[in-house]
């Protein structure tokens, strides 16, 4: 264990004590009253202190800023994992699981953006908005506004350029 973890725990453990010790004190505080409305009073207070200690250390998550309908701007529907489309384009490489037959074997698109990675992997935005890698790098020239053809085969995804060796790619969103 580091010094700093070390450290950390420590800090935690010695609150830990501490709020304990405080509750402990109050509690003997609240006992001792006479009273019964008033050591009643008391005991309610100190809850109702620490519900208001508890509440002030959970942030609850605060909603997105809304766009005012004359600013929205609308972008291409594209299907994640937590929103399954049924659209087969939309689906197209986003896994293998058992494939039913009315899947399309190829997507046609062009390439609207490409960057490349530390390693030399070229990225591809789809105008479709898919996001393409190719397996193997600097095998061939990719640039924004060329027409692709992405299709399956047995164990990958092979993209199609225009008089280029064809590439492997995986798609990433």
């Amino acid at each position: 264990m580091t010094r700093s973890t070390m450290t950390i725990l420590l800090l935690a453990a010695s609150c830990c004590l501490v709020s304990a010790a405080t509750a402990a004190s109050e509690l003997a505080r609240c006992g001792a009253i006479e009273s019964a409305t008033e050591r009643l009073d008391c005991f309610d207070a100190m809850v109702r202190q620490q519900a208001d200690e508890q509440e002030a250390l959970v942030q609850t998550p605060q909603a997105p800023e809304r766009v005012a309908p004359d600013q929205a701007i609308e972008a291409p529907a594209v299907a994640t994992a937590s929103t399954p489309s049924t659209d087969p384009i939309a689906q197209f490489g986003q896994g293998r699981q058992k494939r039913p037959q009315t899947e399309i074997d190829s997507i046609t698109s062009r390439v609207d953006s490409v960057r490349r990675t530390p390693l030399r992997h070229h990225v591809m935005t789809l105008a479709n908005g898919q996001v393409w890698v190719e397996n193997e790098p600097d095998r061939r020239r990719i640039a924004p506004a060329q027409d692709i053809v992405i299709r399956t085969h047995r164990w990958h995804f092979e993209m199609e350029l225009r008089s280029q060796p064809n590439v492997a790619v995986h798609r990433t969103e």
